[in-house]
């Protein structure tokens, strides 16, 4: 019986090998080059879907042809050692490739998805967004909210008479910023100020992060280098 099970597994695996796996992989390379012309009549209907681009596409197939015409000699057992190990390597980078551009697409479509909800979002909430920018340039410029390091996005919206979410939809519309870079834009103003005036002159770089409203000299030294492309103790000198 264990052999006559052994005997049935090799014969298995030996017509598996010989037919059904070959007959997969043209199916499976004609389904791929059936989804290649659907995606390019799709995409000159539809200009706004991120999709595979072409070119990416066309190397996936043609990748995966030259996988199959080499995994067929190589069950063959007519290719030399080297050539062999040069097919496995040849493998390894294929599939490595086609997991990359499965996660470049993924987090593509992703972020277009991200946009486009967001700006449906910013159409349907406009008429909540009148006023709201007068409101806000001037508590920042009068009461300067910014300067207090643990300032949160709802104590703001309070205090121009609204709420999270309209704020934070507000400032991606508006100024394609989020409630972290919108107000640390302030606090580098103020920064500068600081770092320039003869009052301050003395004032260590950490005090005038503090009094700027980073809760950090890190913090501050990072942002203040993004925005201005110079360190505070650049600046001050320049």
């Amino acid at each position: 019986m264990k052999q006559m099970s052994e005997k049935v597994l090799t014969y298995s695996n030996y017509l598996a090998l010989l037919f059904v796996f070959p007959l997969l992989s043209i199916y499976y390379l004609f389904l791929s080059i059936s989804v290649y012309k659907r995606y390019k009549r799709e995409k000159q209907l539809d200009t706004t879907s991120p999709g595979i681009q072409p070119n990416k596409l066309l190397h996936f197939i043609l990748g995966y042809v030259i996988f199959m015409v080499l995994l067929l000699i190589s069950l063959t057992g007519i290719l030399p050692k080297y050539l062999k190990l040069s097919f496995e390597l040849y493998s390894a980078a294929y599939f490595i490739y086609v997991g990359y551009i499965s996660w470049k697409q993924e987090k593509l479509d992703f972020e277009v998805v991200q946009e486009q909800k967001e700006a449906k979002e910013s159409e349907t909430f406009a008429p909540f967004f009148e006023g709201l920018e007068e409101k806000l340039t001037k508590i920042m410029k009068e009461e300067k909210p910014f300067l207090d390091a643990k300032l949160t996005l709802n104590q703001l919206a309070k205090k121009i008479g609204s709420n999270e979410k309209y704020l934070s939809l507000f400032l991606n519309s508006k100024y394609e910023m989020n409630f972290a870079t919108y107000i640390n834009s302030y606090r580098i103003e103020e920064a500068k100020q600081l770092l320039v005036q003869k009052e301050t002159a003395n004032f260590t770089i950490e005090t005038i992060a503090n009094m700027a409203g980073f809760h950090s000299k890190s913090s501050f030294n990072t942002a203040f280098k993004k925005a201005t492309g110079k360190t505070p103790s650049e600046f001050k000198n320049y």
